[in-house]
């Protein structure tokens, strides 16, 4: 019985198909027929209406010259006749017709000429034609001898076939003293005949069309529901799932249907589930700080994230990876070995990157792909190393006041020093390291205290100037033990602002000590302040050496150290 269906509906869809064509070539034809017919006869219809309104017109133009009782024409009158009639006006001068003779040719008979007037290049004044050929005299003679008459013929004076209408003009007594003429293109038949064509045409065209579909909706009456089915078929073969097959037939074909609707409902809820969790999936992916990059087994991307991009330092994320680069080397190491790599490398902007690559199985448990987590760990190493650097200035600046304690205390534990001068100033040294390490400590617990924000000051009104010279003479023996000359440049005397001298005085004399530090002898500092609309500003200058630009983006870190081979002394 299917398979009787089954036939039943090819046989559907052929005799459609036949329907539709067998329509479609009757319209043809009959359009065809009815098209040349209606052409022909609009043209001919309109040929002789152009002609009969152009012989109208040079009927009216002549009887307003016959009334007119002034015998001859001007350049004038025929520029109005033209304006009124839209085409070329011509007069026939009847006294050409009776005296003027000519010999033509070898004839020694004399031959009448008919003379026209027309206006000239200028518009101002008229120029004569003479007609000599015979056929054109005897049209305008027609004229003078009372005819109004309209034709399309060639004539010496034009290139083309014109189309003329002439009718005569008369005096008082009813005498023909000459003859209007009115010339027009024969383009205008051209014109409206193409207007005709194409407005036939287009009412073709809109026939067939409305034909073609209404035969095509008559055969798909009869083939709809098989090419509904085998429509959605052939798109769930494609993988748009989720349509509806709407056929009421009453035959095993709604039955057909109703399995194909059940099908393509499942189908479109498993893979809209599956497109879920792979959004989830790439949301996740995208959301890490983490570069992260899958591969196929021919190393063509199957997957990145925006962090790899940046870290990678792509304009976009790529197609293919090179097997010869450090992130290509790493996932083909991990795919051919199976097992996971390993790898850190510099990029070109001097970031210290760390990958790791691992295989991905498919079935059989053969590997297909690789994943790579690309991990920045740049500012790791950097902490790592200001870790390393922390403990060992601390552990340094440490040692020194104790070296000089114990150094000290030693010589006083065993007795060698006898008179209490000796012991004064083993004292005075014991007392000025351990100052030395106290304020060393305080340091330390003021930068813990200022980067966790639990640092309180108080302010209260200051004179700038004198805090700057205390902070000056703080330095002036380093300064001058070191050759280099200190100089105050204050802007006047009224230098106030509200803040608290304890820590004014601790960032300039901080200051003081790294531009004594990094100026060479003979050089100078100079400390300035000045009144910056609501603010003092004060700043430190040196001719020293300077910070590097590298060391610039630094100089707030705790405890960063610049190069040490800088430096003329030690410090923190």
């Amino acid at each position: 019985m299917s398979v009787h269906k089954r036939q039943h509906g090819l046989n559907l869809r052929s005799i459609g198909a036949r329907i539709t064509l067998n329509s479609i070539f009757t319209l043809l034809l009959t359009m065809f027929i009815t098209v040349t017919a209606v052409y022909l006869l609009l043209t001919g219809y309109t040929k002789k209406y152009i002609m009969k309104e152009l012989l109208a017109k040079a009927v009216t133009i002549s009887e307003l010259e016959t009334n007119s009782h002034e015998p001859g024409i001007d350049s004038q009158h025929i520029k109005l006749y033209e304006a009124i009639s839209g085409a070329k006006v011509m007069y026939v001068d009847s006294v050409a017709m009776q005296l003027d003779q000519r010999v033509w040719a070898d004839e020694e008979e004399p031959l009448d000429i008919v003379q026209l007037d027309m206006p000239d290049e200028s518009g101002e004044g008229l120029k004569r034609i003479y007609i000599w050929d015979t056929l054109e005299r005897y049209f305008f003679k027609q004229i003078l001898e009372g005819e109004a008459i309209v034709d399309i013929r060639s004539f010496t004076f034009s290139a083309d076939d014109i189309l003329l209408a002439g009718s005569p003009v008369r005096n008082a007594d009813s005498e023909i003293i000459g003859g209007i003429v009115l010339l027009q293109s024969t383009n205008v038949f051209d014109q409206l005949n193409n207007i005709i064509l194409g407005v036939l045409l287009m009412v073709s065209c809109v026939g067939v069309i409305i034909t073609i579909v209404m035969s095509m909706m008559s055969a798909k009456r009869l083939t709809d529901p098989l090419f509904k089915i085998t429509t959605v078929a052939k798109r769930m073969a494609e993988g748009h799932y989720g349509e509806i097959i709407n056929v009421f037939t009453g035959t095993e074909l709604d039955v057909l249907a109703g399995t194909l609707n059940t099908l393509t409902w499942r189908l479109d809820d498993v893979f809209k589930n599956l497109h879920q969790e792979q959004e989830k999936l790439k949301l996740v992916m995208n959301s890490l700080h983490e570069g992260l990059i899958a591969v196929d087994w021919y190393m063509n991307v199957i997957h990145c994230n925006q962090a790899f991009v940046q870290m990678m330092e792509m304009d976009c994320a790529p197609q293919k990876i090179n097997e010869n680069s450090d992130i290509g080397s790493a996932l083909y190491k991990s795919m051919r070995g199976e097992k996971r790599i390993d790898h850190q490398w510099t990029n070109n902007s001097g970031r210290r990157l760390g990958t790791m690559a691992s295989p991905f199985y498919g079935d059989g448990k053969l590997v297909i792909g690789a994943v790579c987590l690309v991990i920045d760990i740049s500012e790791s190493e950097r902490m790592e190393q200001l870790r390393k650097n922390y403990v060992a200035n601390i552990s340094h600046e440490l040692r020194t006041p104790l070296t000089g304690i114990r150094g000290m205390v030693e010589p006083l534990m065993d007795g060698i020093f006898e008179t209490e001068k000796e012991r004064q100033d083993c004292y005075k040294v014991i007392y000025q390291e351990t100052l030395r390490l106290e304020k060393l400590i305080q340091d330390m617990l003021d930068m813990s205290r200022l980067q966790d924000g639990r640092l309180t000051i108080e302010v209260e009104p200051l004179e700038v100037s004198g805090i700057l010279k205390f902070a000056m003479r703080r330095v002036e023996k380093t300064a001058a033990d070191a050759g280099i000359n200190l100089k105050l440049d204050v802007d006047g005397e009224n230098t106030v602002c509200i803040g608290n001298d304890d820590r004014i005085l601790q960032v300039v004399t901080v200051f003081l000590d790294n531009a004594i530090s990094f100026t060479p002898p003979g050089g100078e500092i100079v400390v300035m302040a000045r009144n910056d609309g609501d603010n003092v500003r004060i700043s430190v200058r040196d001719t020293g050496c300077g910070i590097e630009p590298k060391d610039v983006p630094y100089i707030w870190e705790r405890f960063y150290k610049s190069d040490k081979s800088r430096m003329r002394t030690p410090g923190t």
